[in-house]
């Protein structure tokens, strides 16, 4: 188990569904205006959590109405206020007026396909990321993360089991997160996106290996569709780490008055995270693209195994069919004792039957002195 979801071992197709195709995200509908919000199909109940944290404590606490966040800005403290599920988008466009987010950020944000990105604002920076979860298929949903002065806000539909950690740290003051600012608290956030990061490529990779071992033995009955799902879950994956690491890149900037100098230092060596897993993202994406590739290998060597022994029987009966074509082609033998004299012998045809097995036990020992019997296991 990883994180409350199977793992993918074992995984078959589902019956009627082509496994080389995944669900297509709705998009919105061209021709609207610029910053237009339109409500995203099959997205979860909005909820809105706030929490105000300084040095020395930490309140949380969810909230009905958006536009009572206006008045926790006045305050000293930070605010982390984190939307999940975005099914209300008049909510969420409320948080956005609350912490003055421009509607192309918030059009964005209702975007299920939206990549992950970094757009610096006067007042805020912009960030995306594409979270990873196991289920019956790798699932990759966008984190949505504004940061502004002395505020976080973090919206997606997902239940956000990414961000627990961070919770607990701000609940029970662990670590310097409270102390930090709001920049630590954005760096802490992606980092832990990062981090989960680890263990869905570590579970693809063992069912990687499960499958090139169910491919190569061809156990199953669909190969190949294995194999397709498994490439199909490693773009999945590619597409949420490696544009990641150009979003850790803007953010380390010189120009990004948002971030301080030491909190750089932390994004650094989440920066250094995310080469990491694109070394392994690449290693299993060597893996997955032989697996085909191996398939048609093993296809092919089984087609010349059992060629080969069709040869070997064919060898076999080529003599075989020659004595007896020899002995059916009933000359005579009255008319010349030249004539098939073995017809009127009184062993002739248990004598063709022996000639015939030692032919045949003749060609088999040669067969096996050549060493053509196993050579290709």
């Amino acid at each position: 188990m990883l994180d409350g979801h199977p793992t993918m071992a074992g995984r078959r197709v589902r019956a009627g569904r082509s496994p080389g195709r995944r669900a297509r995200q709705p998009r919105v509908a061209p021709g609207l205006p610029p910053g237009t919000v339109t409500p995203r199909a099959g997205a979860r109940p909005t909820h809105v959590v706030v929490r105000v944290f300084g040095p020395d404590a930490c309140t949380e606490h969810e909230i009905a109405d958006p536009a009572a966040l206006g008045p926790l800005r006045e305050g000293p403290d930070c605010l982390w206020v984190e939307v999940t599920g975005l099914a209300d988008p008049q909510a969420i466009l409320a948080v956005g007026r609350a912490f003055g987010l421009h509607d192309l950020s918030i059009e964005d944000v209702l975007d299920p396909a939206q990549r992950p990105k970094t757009e610096l604002y006067d007042d805020y920076v912009f960030v995306v990321l594409r979270t990873l979860a196991m289920a019956e298929q790798v699932e990759s949903s966008p984190l949505c993360l504004f940061l502004g002065d002395r505020f976080v806000v973090t919206l997606q539909d997902v239940d956000g089991s990414d961000l627990a950690p961070v919770r607990e740290r701000l609940r029970h003051g662990r670590g310097t997160v409270r102390a930090r600012g709001a920049d630590y608290l954005a760096y802490a956030l992606i980092d832990s996106v990062v981090d989960h990061y680890f263990p869905v490529i570590e579970a693809f990779d063992d069912h990687l290996e499960q499958v090139e071992d169910e491919v190569l033995e061809a156990r199953g009955s669909d190969p190949i569709d294995l194999a397709r799902l498994a490439r199909r879950d490693l773009q999945t994956i590619r597409h949420a780490v490696w544009p990641a690491r150009d979003v850790l890149a803007a953010l380390l900037r010189d120009d990004v008055a948002r971030v301080t100098a030491q909190t750089r230092v932390y994004l650094r060596d989440c920066y250094d995270h995310l080469i990491q897993l694109q070394e392994m993202v690449e290693a299993s994406r060597e893996v997955a693209a032989s697996l085909l590739e191996s398939y048609i290998s093993r296809v092919g060597l089984t087609t010349n195994e059992v060629m080969r022994l069709l040869t070997v029987i064919a060898t076999i009966f080529i003599p075989l069919t020659f004595i007896a074509g020899v002995y059916g082609m009933n000359f005579n033998p009255e008319r010349s004792p030249l004539n098939m004299p073995e017809l009127d012998w009184y062993w002739g045809y248990p004598f063709s039957l022996v000639l015939m097995a030692v032919v045949a036990l003749a060609c088999l020992w040669y067969f096996q002195r050549k060493g053509w019997f196993g050579r290709a296991r």
